[in-house]
């Protein structure tokens, strides 16, 4: 197995990570940077099998509903696999239902979920 850490490694929030065996990807978390961060540290990243590429052996785990977990899987193929816990789902979802008339990010988020 082969584990990579995309962001990260060096704040809190925005974390991607990619854990891979046999050409199967598995990644955890697709969040937003959280406010006050460095504008150096904002990185927009390209991950084969995430953001570009074959997604077909694939998929995205969200573990919980915060945004520097969650915030940017609007971003993300459609085709793309997602998981998430049932509660986190449902708390996310009400969440941007509620707010889906000020930011049409979460009409997407509501899609994906």
């Amino acid at each position: 197995m082969k584990i990579t850490i995309h962001r990260g490694t060096d704040h809190i929030g925005g974390s991607v990570t990619e854990y891979e065996h046999e050409g199967w990807k598995l990644f955890v978390d697709y969040g937003e940077q959280l406010p006050g961060v460095s504008k150096s540290i904002l990185l927009d990243i390209e991950v084969e099998g995430l953001t570009k590429g074959d997604i077909s052996k694939s998929a995205l785990l969200i573990t919980h509903y915060h945004g520097d977990h969650i915030g940017c899987i609007h971003e993300l193929p459609k085709e793309l696999p997602v998981y998430m816990g049932e509660l986190g789902r449902e708390i996310q979802l009400a969440y941007s239902k509620h707010m889906s008339h000020v930011d049409n990010k979460q009409a997407i988020v509501i899609e994906r979920l």
